[in-house]
């Protein structure tokens, strides 16, 4: 029988939480729609960043240790997610007015976004498994 690793479990638990929450946003009180899911996955860099900011706060509360730098990683995410916020919120914005000149615009303020908020969970999983490790 196979048994997933520590590490395999430590990715993919993450990528389950984002997955559900990204399904739950597209199921409950919505009839599914190619724009809802468009909607949705350009805010999604934003729930990506606050899954992050929750990870490097485990990190931080795993031991007191971790506190300086748990800090500053948490200092950078805050303002990492100041400009994943930013830019997500553009291309929402646009969207919702969507025209054939705008969609340049859309796909590179989510991509910006995306680009922003993917190192950030790669980092806080990083992070939070260090100091779980190191307590363990």
């Amino acid at each position: 029988m196979y048994t997933f690793t520590d590490t395999a479990v430590n990715i993919i638990l993450p990528i389950l939480i984002l997955a559900i929450s990204f399904l739950l946003k597209m199921t409950i009180n919505r009839n599914f729609s190619w724009e809802g899911f468009l909607d949705e996955w350009i805010k999604f860099p934003t729930d990506i960043v606050f899954l992050s900011i929750s990870f490097v706060t485990t990190y931080i509360l795993t031991d007191g240790s971790n506190f300086k730098s748990g800090t500053v990683y948490l200092f950078i995410l805050f303002l990492t997610s100041i400009f994943t916020f930013a830019f997500a919120k553009k291309a929402t914005d646009l969207f919702g007015t969507v025209n054939s000149r705008m969609w340049k615009s859309i796909v590179l303020f989510n991509i910006i976004s995306y680009v922003f908020a993917i190192p950030t969970i790669i980092i806080s999983i990083q992070l939070m498994l260090s100091g779980v490790n190191s307590n363990g």
